[in-house]
């Protein structure tokens, strides 16, 4: 399935949120937002100061995602996980994935596949880990790939509903139909 010349290039990471950034038409905080980012502005603060400081940083992440700033709420799970190392669980690297995709507008960069590489050879059987490979199979075109890992998960019923819709969704605008 699938066209080998409709296949998009692989880009990096930041130049995919480069180009979702120009793409949002720059969202203007709102007055519900300001309280948040002046508390985003003393933890920015806060985090020079210390920068080994975990939970500041899983804050950040949160804040960021909150504020819509997804290309800074990637770099500060890059920072968690770096800091974690080893300690590091299957819910740090899903998080980093997500705020991968989510920085990219959807799309896979070569940073996304790499993480998902490392990802797939220490938790290879886990749920979020298939989720992400069937993402990546989409944005590859390979499409019954796709659907063989999602037909897994739905099967199994032990990934999140709102990831499970949102897979089923993109592989029905491919035109699979359950």
């Amino acid at each position: 399935m699938g066209r080998p010349d409709l296949l998009q290039p692989q880009l990096l990471q930041k130049q995919l949120e480069l180009s979702y950034i120009k793409g949002s038409n720059g969202k203007v905080a709102t007055e519900e937002n300001e309280k948040l980012l002046l508390l985003y502005r003393k933890l920015k603060k806060t985090l020079a100061k210390r920068p080994g400081d975990i939970l500041g940083y899983s804050l950040l992440v949160k804040t960021c995602l909150t504020l819509n700033k997804y290309s800074e709420a990637r770099l500060a799970q890059e920072k968690v996980l770096f800091l974690k190392k080893s300690t590091s669980n299957i819910d740090d690297y899903a998080l980093l994935m997500d705020t991968y995709l989510i920085a990219a507008g959807g799309r896979f960069s070569i940073e996304a596949s790499q993480m998902l590489k490392e990802i797939r050879n220490k938790y290879p059987l886990n749920e979020n880990t298939q989720f992400f490979v069937a993402l990546e199979h989409l944005e590859r075109k390979k499409y019954q790939a796709a659907v063989e890992v999602y037909k897994k998960l739905q099967s199994r019923s032990i990934l999140k509903i709102e990831k499970l819709i949102l897979l089923e969704n993109k592989l029905k605008n491919i035109g699979y139909s359950n």
